[in-house]
């Protein structure tokens, strides 16, 4: 501690205190020439200038009001894929979606009557997903190596789950009791919150590949009636593996997470729509 005090004593005196000059050297002889500081020029005023300065105009803003908020119903329809053609689709029956065959596809994999179940919102709700949970029953002659295309249209709902939802919807594969029992066995949240679309992480549901379109009215692939004036449909379209529609697919196997049920997720992300299994079966969502 004295060793320190001592040094910051000494350098903290002023270097000319301290300065010797050596030979022929002088401070008195040393000098420095510095150019002369050029004088300014005043610039006179731009008489052409704008003086009245104002704000930009005010951009209106519309606020955000919901319209297409019709849900869904709870219905079944059925559609017969038999001499159905590459890349063409079928209603079923009056709902909001068509099965077809997809691009590369052989038509006689899928051949036979398909059923789809559509869960009633309330399902959804109690569920916590924000979509439309779907039943999609292959026939048995069908081969689980194929794929089928799907596609529903969300017009009537687009504005349902807010302002955004609508560019969000996508497919999914969900859990078979999300159909039957959401609230219980496999779905159950063990006591906790958590609802079956909180969670993003990588073991959640099985994301499908699939697109948003808009298509003209007279090129929409369902015959849904419902939102039947608007002259734009809003269309997510996807293909589907039939084997994860079977009991023996492919589609991996749901594991039981801290809070609740979460299968395996193939594809990250949050691309919305979700297809359960079921004995034979599984359903799938459309959400956002």
């Amino acid at each position: 501690m004295l060793l320190l005090s001592s040094t910051l004593a000494v350098t903290s005196l002023s270097a000319e205190a301290w300065a010797v000059p050596g030979p022929d050297m002088s401070r008195e002889q040393t000098q420095l020439d510095l150019p002369d500081i050029p004088e300014s020029e005043p610039i006179g005023q731009d008489e052409e200038a704008e003086k009245g300065l104002t704000t930009a105009d005010e951009v209106a803003v519309t606020p955000y009001a919901p319209v297409a908020v019709t849900p869904w119903q709870e219905d079944t329809g059925t559609a017969d894929l038999t001499g159905v053609k590459v890349s063409e689709t079928v209603p079923v029956s009056d709902l909001p979606v068509a099965l077809g065959v997809p691009e590369g596809g052989d038509p006689a994999t899928l051949a036979g009557e398909w059923t789809v179940d559509l869960a009633a919102p309330e399902t959804s709700q109690t569920a916590g997903v924000s979509g439309l949970i779907m039943q999609l029953t292959p026939p048995a002659t069908a081969d689980p190596a194929a794929e089928v295309a799907l596609s529903v249209d969300y017009t009537a709902f687009a504005d349902l789950y807010g302002p955004q939802a609508a560019d969000r919807f996508g497919l999914m594969l969900l859990p078979d009791c999300v159909y039957h029992s959401p609230d219980t066995g496999d779905c159950a949240t063990d006591g906790g919150v958590e609802t079956m679309s909180g969670d993003t992480g990588a073991d959640s549901f099985e994301a499908l590949t699939s697109e948003v379109e808009l298509l003209p009215a007279d090129e929409a692939p369902t015959r849904t009636t419902a939102a039947e004036g608007e002259k734009t449909r809003r269309i997510v379209s996807g293909t589907v593996p039939v084997g994860s529609l079977f009991d023996t697919g492919s589609a991996p196997a749901p594991r039981r997470g801290r809070r609740g049920l979460r299968p395996h997720r193939r594809a990250a992300g949050r691309r919305h729509d979700r297809l359960p299994r079921r004995r034979r079966a599984r359903h799938r969502r459309l959400g956002g």
